[in-house]
């Protein structure tokens, strides 16, 4: 998996209003996200083992349905998950599902317009409201422009596939199953981490803390820029989703959503296991190529291709390189798209020995008996 970045545009500015929530609807529709795809589990810092067995308690039907949604990938529960946005606080399961049953075409409307937004087609993805409401013809036409197109389209076959009305339906069916089997037992340990994560945000932002500091902070390494339609942030941090990021804006009411990983901090886990913060930063550290990268950063920010050239690999591996070394807090991003680049964010060395003198701290000495 891979940061998921959902927006048609740019980032913010500083100046912006930010809100950070927990949200128990956005966070069981990103653990819905997680067991369904087919992605590595083992990026995730639950590890792949908690997520097969959480897995192993949904029944085989309710399983089958959910990754129906999406063609068995992640980001169409992740991208639902942004749905959050528009519940009023506190943002609970309740009313998630309220909010299905009141616009039942909504969650065919967010997936059409991503999945129409990757192929270009602007027009379509902003006349997704219509389309879900349209009689055949329309439809029938953006059929007929799947079948001329070159590209992948099999996310719009998809939806086109399904009735809107009916689609939001199978959607709310299928969160309260999940509620239902799996999240009343786990999610207050996710809500708990989440809360205290929030807490923490805040206070920074009560205290003074520029946004886009705290949003670098949240994000490990996402760098806002100024963009005139964004009229607010919103941060809802995830804790089955860590290390990974969703970034999404929501144009029709100005909204940028953040899903950001929990820090370490506010995970509770045993003194003696390492920080997943300090096995990222070993592992970045522990690859020739993603050394180089560094190395080159030194001289200046570098984009993709840039990354791509300078280890003669796919682009893919390149990305996959530099999402790494982001997780690690080695790295920013900046810009967005084909735009993006890549900067040091803090010197290597310095990073890798602060995080193991955190974990192994200096041996005292005081009570060793002399030879």
């Amino acid at each position: 998996m891979r940061l998921v970045d959902l927006r048609g545009s740019t980032a913010t500015a500083s100046s912006t209003p930010v809100e950070v929530r927990a949200s128990e609807a956005a966070e069981l529709l990103r653990l819905i996200g997680v067991v369904v795809g087919h992605d590595d589990h083992s990026s995730y810092d639950v590890g792949a083992h908690r997520v097969a067995a959480l897995r192993a308690e949904l029944p085989d039907a309710l399983f089958d349905r959910a990754q129906a949604i999406g063609g068995g990938e992640d980001r169409a529960f992740l991208t639902l998950s942004n749905a959050a946005a528009r519940l009023p606080a506190p943002g609970d399961v309740d009313q998630l599902l309220t909010l299905l049953d009141t616009e039942p075409t909504l969650p065919w409307r967010m997936l059409l317009s991503i999945a129409t937004q990757d192929l270009g087609w602007d027009d379509v993805a902003a006349d997704a409201q219509a389309l879900a409401e349209a009689d055949a013809a329309p439809l029938e036409r953006l059929r007929e422009r799947c079948d001329r197109d070159d590209q992948d389209s099999e996310g719009v076959r998809r939806l086109l596939a399904t009735d809107p009305h009916d689609h939001g339906r199978e959607i709310a069916a299928i969160v309260a199953g999940v509620r239902d089997a799996v999240w009343e037992r786990i999610g207050p340990e996710a809500m708990a981490a989440i809360e205290r994560d929030v807490e923490h945000r805040r206070a920074r932002l009560t205290a003074g803390e520029d946004v886009a500091t705290l949003v670098l902070e949240a994000t490990n390494g996402y760098a806002l820029e100024d963009d005139a339609s964004v009229r607010r942030i919103l941060l809802l941090p995830s804790f089955w989703l860590r290390p990974w990021i969703i970034v999404d804006q929501l144009h029709d009411v100005g909204t940028l959503v953040l899903s950001t990983p929990v820090a370490d901090a506010f995970v509770a886990l045993p003194a003696e296991v390492p920080p997943p913060s300090l096995l990222k930063l070993t592992k970045a550290l522990a690859d020739e190529g993603r050394l180089k990268l560094l190395r080159r950063m030194t001289t200046g920010p570098i984009s993709l291709g840039e990354a791509t050239d300078q280890l003669g690999v796919a682009k893919a591996t390149a990305h996959h390189h530099l999402s790494i070394l982001r997780q690690a807090g080695l790295v920013v991003m900046q810009g967005a798209g084909r735009s993006t680049r890549y900067a040091l964010r803090t010197d290597p060395g310095e990073a890798a020995l602060d995080a193991l003198s955190a974990y192994v701290p200096a041996q005292n000495t005081s009570n060793t008996d002399s030879a």
